[in-house]
């Protein structure tokens, strides 16, 4: 065994990575289930993940337990694609059933280690470039190290902070943010700056701007920027399509991936807009003014004055529909409450809904949609499902 020590922390580290081959997944899955092998696999996992993690809220066990169970539903997904018999299907059925028991018994921890999807899940994830990400729950305040050692994260107050460990005169790594659905987190920047992401939202920045010419920040999602003013060092954030340039102001960026539409929207202050597509379209926006890009026809930006209060409403846990169509509604929904909605009454998808929600519940938000347009729903678990009503479907029938 001892001579497939290297061989078996390699493909360990590279399944932590989600670089693993299918064969090694399979060979890695094949040694975990061999008892004799638990002792080795937790020194693994204490090496890269507990390691100086200061408030020891996480044990090894736990840790063990949780990866084993990634491994085998990684694996499930490998064999799957190769056809495997049923024998061995529920073979390995039954051992995440087995893991996911003993792990539900661990109810007061905060760091969890790689999962496969870093959205649908309760974890907020760190990573600072090719390091392995950290997971934790932001319910407590904790704080712990990367795992290669270079940064401390700090999580106090419901702000997660960043400060560097070692001294250098390159610029700093980035850290990755990842928000999942369900939750929001504020992040306090070096220079000061505080952004509050939205749920769903992925964050890019720098521990520390020293070194650079520029505050570069860049966020996939939703993020509401208080920025502190510097006046030689101009903040900038990029999105997929919008690029913002700022001295010190408090804006709203919205840019998820699913949306045909980035927008910025001002509430004191000043910034340029940019259009990436073509740098020589861009917008000086003042307070209350929304620039709006299409993303599938990225030509033009669209200057209007609103009132901000709708578009910033939800660092409080208040939602603003303000004359927004089902099908944008629905994916607000689903970042919100961490939930799959599948719409079979296509009537509804154009459908625009006006309300405000400061009762953040999702029966109680769909029960008042129905009093505008009738419709059936059900919840179950994490999945929502419409549906035509009775008389919805009679009437079509009829005409």
């Amino acid at each position: 065994m001892k001579k497939n020590k290297p061989f078996i922390k390699t493909i360990f580290i590279k399944f932590l990575n989600n670089e693993d081959t299918p064969l090694e997944t399979k060979k890695l899955f094949q040694w975990v289930k061999n008892k004799d092998n638990s002792v080795f696999f937790k020194l693994l996992i204490k090496e890269h993940f507990i390691n100086n993690y200061q408030n020891n809220s996480l044990d090894t066990e736990e840790a063990y337990a949780y990866v084993l169970k990634q491994i085998a539903e990684k694996s499930i997904i490998v064999e799957n694609k190769k056809l495997f018999n049923l024998k061995f299907a529920k073979y390995v059925a039954s051992i995440i059933f087995l893991v996911a028991t003993l792990i539900a018994t661990y109810t007061n921890r905060d760091l969890l280690i790689n999962e496969l999807n870093t959205t649908n899940h309760k974890f907020v994830s760190i990573k600072f470039n090719s390091d392995s990400p950290v997971f934790f729950k932001p319910q407590r305040d904790t704080s712990f190290i990367s795992s290669a050692g270079t940064h401390k994260i700090i999580f106090k107050n419901g702000i997660i902070s960043v400060k560097g460990l070692k001294v250098s005169n390159m610029p700093s790594p980035q850290s990755v943010i990842k928000v999942p659905f369900g939750k929001k987190i504020n992040v306090l920047l070096n220079d000061n700056s505080l952004v509050n992401l939205n749920s769903g939202s992925t964050f890019i920045f720098p521990a520390d701007f020293k070194n650079q010419l520029k505050r570069t920040v860049s966020i996939e999602g939703e993020g509401f920027f208080e920025v502190s003013h510097l006046k030689d060092k101009p903040f900038e954030v990029v999105t997929p399509h919008l690029k913002t340039t700022v001295y010190g102001t408090a804006f709203n960026i919205k840019s998820f991936r699913e949306d045909i539409k980035s927008e910025v929207v001002l509430v004191n202050g000043a910034v340029g807009v940019t259009n990436l597509s073509n740098p020589l379209k861009s917008e000086t926006l003042f307070p209350s003014d929304k620039a709006t890009l299409n993303t599938e026809s990225p030509e033009n930006i669209l200057v209007e004055k609103v009132d901000v209060s709708s578009y910033i409403s939800w660092k409080e846990n208040i939602l603003i529909f303000d004359n927004i169509s089902m099908d944008e509604i629905i994916l607000i929904l689903q970042r919100t409450f961490n939930v799959k909605i599948d719409n079979h009454y296509k009537y509804l998808e154009n459908k625009r809904f006006t309300g405000k929600f400061e009762r953040l519940s999702l029966e109680f938000i769909l029960k008042t949609f129905q009093t505008h347009t009738p419709f059936e729903f059900s919840i179950k678990d994490n999945k929502v499902v419409i549906d035509k009503t009775l008389s919805n479907q009679i009437e079509l029938i009829d005409n």
